[in-house]
């Protein structure tokens, strides 16, 4: 039997633990935090059970559906509500354009992107559908295809916007082939982005929430159900378990844990986060410039008002980012609106909104307050983006979470990185690496690429 070792109990670690523990290992996943899940979490505000992180998942692929199945889980799939999201723009509140990518449109004068953007900068963005491509042309970032093929004010209204919110990082330095892949080539068949974008997306159907999944509960009892299944295949998962330090000893490896002892394996995989995992792998990966990693803090609202029912925003708000003199967040999600569980948890007339601050490259507004700061300034935030007056007396809870995130793999030069690092790593007997870092943002990309390398590890 092999025995494996995983380092993180985050979604990749607990994904490749219960992977390998099915294929008939001996597993041991290590977490140094005192209770699993990494960014999918969940904390109570106002007697109410909600996500602490990431809330939904990915439909892209086809990776989680049958995970959630194998879990017994499907029947607690949900959709989030068709109202859809909106844009706050620094001179009016515009529902999002429907049916694009990343904030491409795939119809540039829609009634919608005019609302956006103006009647000029629309047909400015039109002229994507009749201009030929310039020879050779291969932007390799999302700000500049954008801007090229469709100008500024579609880049700034309407993508960027998506770029900060989601990614946490300016569209300018997202790599195309790593945040969209196929659109280059879509868009060399097509001649046209809107008709690339439009392509992609057939197999996708327009309406709002399509694209993306959530579990009835939360999607922190996913990590729950990993946990569980792990033990019930005879494997353990320790928490409070940070490592130090891991090495070869001939044909095993050794994992040095803080608390005293030293566990021996014969593969390990390593699923923590970038700056962990760069510490522990140590010399047996290339030296690199690691970029600092993104802060976000969550700052999630529960408030008597009755005024939200009429769900004035849809199920939230993108900020574009010449917002942000009036808005600090660069989103915010009304929970009680997007997912019907949450509403019927809360109760009529309470709601749940969480605002989102923090991007690559930039401070945090929220990231230099404290709590009773960070709440005060979430209220005017909220206020202002849901359109309606919030007075204090209506906040029946407040609750802050801090996420410190790898940079996004989309991110320029990080697809490089990595790839040397998943070279290095190959050329070790036993060892793998998971997590978001290297697969990408979110379950569908993190999935697949754990369960990969838990057959790897079994296999090697």
């Amino acid at each position: 039997m092999t025995r494996l070792i995983v380092i993180g109990g985050g979604a990749a670690g607990l994904v490749a633990a219960r992977e390998a523990a099915a294929s008939g290992a001996e597993v041991t996943a290590l977490e140094a935090k005192s209770s699993v899940g990494g960014s999918i979490a969940r904390h109570d505000v106002a007697a109410l059970t909600l996500d602490a992180g990431a809330e939904s998942f990915a439909t892209r692929g086809g990776a989680v559906a049958p995970l959630l199945d194998e879990l017994d889980l499907s029947d607690r799939i949900v959709w989030p509500h068709i109202a859809g999201s909106w844009l706050h723009l620094p001179d009016r509140t515009v529902p999002s354009p429907k049916g694009g990518m990343l904030g491409i449109p795939t119809d540039p004068q829609s009634p919608e992107v005019v609302a956006a953007i103006g009647v000029d900068a629309a047909a400015r963005a039109a002229h994507d559908l009749d201009d030929p491509l310039p020879a050779g042309f291969a932007p390799a970032t999302l700000g500049a295809l954008v801007r090229v093929r469709m100008g500024q004010a579609v880049l700034d209204r309407l993508v960027s916007p998506v770029a900060n919110g989601v990614y946490s990082t300016p569209a300018d330095d997202l790599a195309v082939d790593a945040i969209a892949p196929g659109l280059r080539a879509a868009l060399t068949r097509t001649g046209s982005l809107a008709r690339a974008v439009r392509e992609l997306r057939g197999g996708i159907a327009a309406k709002p929430g399509a694209a993306a999944g959530g579990l009835r509960g939360g999607m922190w009892t996913l990590m729950s159900a990993l946990a569980d299944d792990i033990g019930a295949r005879g494997g353990q998962v320790l928490v409070d378990a940070p490592v130090r330090g891991i090495h070869r000893d001939g044909d095993t490896w050794l994992v040095d844990v803080d608390r005293g002892e030293t566990l021996r394996a014969d593969a390990v995989i390593v699923a923590t986060a970038q700056s962990a995992a760069v510490r522990l792998l140590g010399g047996l990966i290339p030296s690199a410039e690691w970029p600092a990693p993104t802060r976000v803090d969550l700052a999630t609202l529960v408030l008597d008002a009755p005024a939200l029912d009429a769900a004035p925003r849809g199920t939230g708000l993108l900020v574009a980012d010449d917002a942000h003199d009036v808005v600090a967040a660069k989103a915010l999600t009304h929970a009680s609106i997007k997912w019907a569980w949450v509403a019927q948890q809360a109760g009529p007339g309470r709601h749940v909104v969480r605002l989102s601050y923090g991007q690559a490259g930039h401070r945090s507004q929220a990231a230099d307050i404290d709590d009773a700061a960070l709440q005060e300034l979430a209220m005017r935030d909220a206020a202002a983006l849901l359109g309606v007056r919030l007075e204090a007396a209506q906040l029946a809870g407040f609750a802050r979470s801090t996420w410190t995130n790898a940079v996004s793999l989309a991110a320029r030069g990080q697809a490089e990185r990595v790839a040397a690092v998943r070279e290095a790593v190959a050329a070790v007997p036993g060892l793998e690496v998971a997590g978001t870092w290297v697969a990408g943002t979110g379950l569908a990309s993190v999935v697949p690429d754990a369960r990969a390398a838990a057959s790897r590890a079994v296999a090697r």
